[in-house]
């Protein structure tokens, strides 16, 4: 009878030792390899024309479109916009206005976290509001996440988020197994519109 686990020579030894390591990074490789991710090519900048109906002139909004790619959804995601030393999670335009009954002029803060989280799932398109440029009053930019309602009304919710177009913003999208991060100044997002 032959005995499997009779390691009398360094070669025994050896193989063994090299048999576990090329396993385990076979196994770290298939990790790597199914991780969900966003390719470069796989997002861009679009803008939309906004207006809650309380101006004449509607603004722009300029947001991220992006699509996972990978074998398994990362699940729940939310979005950091960091600027200036200020961060926000940043409201998706698939989650309700943290407003009662999309009154612009009736903002309700307890809404507002409910706009943080999207369940994201593979191949699909999303999108996500990064700054907003309001025309009525001077042109002037302000990150754009679920505060911005209360800050148009001014109260007192959240950092300041008015920026001008030299403002570094970076971009971090966390997810289950999903991390992907982007720093660029509002100019080249205005710039970089499709």
């Amino acid at each position: 009878m032959c005995n499997y686990f009779d390691f009398k020579t360094p070669i025994d030894i050896a193989s063994a030792i090299i048999g576990g390591i090329i396993g385990l990074f076979l196994v770290l490789l298939f990790e790597w390899f199914t991780k969900p991710r966003i390719l470069f090519w796989q997002h861009k900048f679009i803008a939309e024309d906004f207006n809650l109906g309380y101006k004449k002139k509607s603004g722009k909004l300029y947001k991220l479109k992006f699509k996972v790619w990978g074998f398994r959804s990362p699940g729940f995601c939310e979005l950091h916009i960091y600027w200036c030393g200020n961060a926000v999670k940043a409201k998706w335009d698939d989650a309700p206005n943290p407003l009662i009954a999309d009154n612009p002029a009736k903002f309700e803060p307890r809404l507002v976290p409910q706009t943080f989280l999207n369940t994201i799932m593979l191949k699909q398109y999303y999108t996500i509001p990064i700054i907003n440029i309001d025309r009525g009053d001077g042109d002037n930019i302000t990150i754009f996440d679920g505060w911005w309602f209360g800050k148009r009304l001014r109260l007192p919710y959240g950092p300041n988020p008015i920026v001008n177009k030299d403002t570094k913003i970076k971009l971090v999208l966390k997810g289950n197994d999903l991390s992907w991060s982007n720093e660029l100044t509002v100019q080249q997002i205005i710039d970089n519109v499709e």
